[in-house]
């Protein structure tokens, strides 16, 4: 009996219970269509983008100096920051730095 159950595990079923159950021996090859489908994916070629004209160009410029001088006010109102102060300056030096 001993052997018996022995070469049934070599086999992949196993007996509980005096109750034979077959063990389902799954394969790695459902992967390949996968892995086939994922990298057909990625080798296509990306659309790319429509040129950059100047006239884009200077809309982002102003709307970037706009915002820039919107943040300056909004700094110098909530900090209490006044030109006429010696260290106006020095906090305007510090802050481009690392803007």
């Amino acid at each position: 009996m001993r052997r018996r159950n022995q070469a049934l595990r070599l086999i992949g079923v196993n007996q509980v219970n005096n109750k034979l159950i077959e063990k389902k021996i799954t394969s790695g090859l459902w992967l390949v269509p996968v892995m086939g489908a994922l990298l057909t994916g990625c080798a296509t070629k990306t659309p790319s983008a429509p040129s950059v004209t100047d006239q884009a160009v200077a809309f982002v410029s102003y709307g970037r100096a706009q915002m820039s001088e919107d943040k300056v006010v909004f700094i110098n109102e909530n900090m209490n920051l006044n030109p006429a102060d010696p260290d106006y300056d020095a906090f305007w030096h510090e802050y481009y730095a690392y803007e």
